[in-house]
């Protein structure tokens, strides 16, 4: 049961830096997915979807991403930035409704590259570091270059965020 450019990767580093008042991290990671990697047009239960959506990626299918994030923090204070950039091959035909529900033709296929642009970048001050309190300013930009428009959003808020960015190794 194996199907030409049905195959997976990733690779990435990450580095931590730790003194007394700050902590920092830096992270990179390729992914690659092949074309019908999670999804299959010959029996609808061995697709990897629930719902209609996609369970291994978001983004599905065919497609290579770059994910590259920073994280700088001192005392209370935390800077954090965030940039991904996809390039996404989409078929018609193999939409996890269509291969759900239908039994498409691949004959029919019409292929679309797309790409995608993230960036976010954010400022913390922990209010209260016992369970991660923070006031928050964050900008978010979202481009897809296939002429469609950006988004582009200003966040303010009050969160806690339980997740302990540290490591005990």
């Amino acid at each position: 049961w194996h199907r030409q450019n049905s195959a997976a990767f990733q690779v990435g580093l990450q580095k931590n830096w730790l003194s007394k008042h700050t902590f920092a991290y830096l992270k990179a990671e390729f992914n690659k997915v092949g074309n019908k990697t999670y999804q299959t047009l010959d029996n609808a239960l061995l697709n990897f979807t629930h719902n209609n959506q996609p369970l291994a990626h978001p983004l599905s299918n065919s497609f290579q991403e770059i994910v590259l994030q920073g994280s700088y923090r001192y005392k209370r204070w935390r800077l954090a930035t965030r940039f991904n950039l996809a390039s996404i091959q989409s078929d018609s035909s193999l939409s996890a409704v269509n291969i759900v529900f239908e039994n498409a033709q691949q004959s029919s296929v019409k292929s679309v590259k797309n790409t995608q642009k993230f960036f976010s970048l954010s400022g913390h001050f922990t209010v209260n570091p016992a369970y991660n309190l923070e006031l928050y300013a964050q900008y978010i930009n979202r481009t897809q270059i296939s002429g469609q428009p950006n988004d582009q959003l200003i966040l303010f808020g009050l969160r806690t965020d339980l997740f302990a960015r540290y490591l005990d190794f």
